[in-house]
């Protein structure tokens, strides 16, 4: 194909996994789809796992739980990098907009795996978005909403985050209709 059509096969995509382990068939070419990460147990451990599988159409396929817990352990790095690249991008700028785009952003990237794999494997990838989203909601709002501390705090202590409509800001004015303007 290389030769004929000028096109470079991608190794990455074609990779093989069975369920029962008969590779009987599979071209030597080929290589077995497997993963490797690091999981934390329920004992709070964490243990380098590797696994075999295959990801089709981004779903983690696999008789062995381990490869879809590993799977979704990098997803789940993904988006908490997309978390943490929102919410220093932006929040200097705006926190209406910090919020928008993350919940614009992410309920899609997120929801996808969401249906496509079993609750209990989605446990741990659920945790960790909801550290780092909570993470980004105290850096916006300039308060750890989750700590009963901070609901009881002076009110001239907190910080004012001006979330809300920035009712008189220059790109507010020149948007809107100059009938309305008077």
């Amino acid at each position: 194909m290389e030769r004929d059509a000028g096109q470079v096969v991608n190794r990455s995509k074609t990779q093989v996994y069975s369920p029962n382990g008969n590779y009987a068939g599979m071209p030597q070419a080929f290589q077995i789809g497997t993963i490797t990460a690091t999981l934390t147990g329920k004992d709070g451990v964490p243990a380098v796992v590797t696994a075999q599988g295959l990801t089709i159409w981004g779903v983690a396929l696999s008789k062995d739980d381990n490869y879809i817990k590993a799977a979704m352990a990098i997803k789940a790095e993904e988006v908490c990098n997309t978390i943490n690249k929102v919410t220093n991008s932006f929040n200097p700028l705006s926190k209406d907009v910090t919020l928008a785009v993350l919940r614009l952003s992410l309920q899609p990237r997120t929801q996808y795996h969401q249906q496509t794999r079993q609750p209990h494997l989605m446990e741990t990838a659920n945790e960790i978005f909801q550290k780092s989203l909570d993470r980004a909601l105290e850096l916006v709002t300039g308060l750890d909403l989750l700590n009963q501390a901070a609901h009881s705090q002076d009110p001239v202590n907190l910080q004012d985050p001006a979330l809300g409509a920035e009712k008189g800001s220059p790109a507010c004015e020149a948007q809107r209709p100059r009938a309305l303007a008077n």
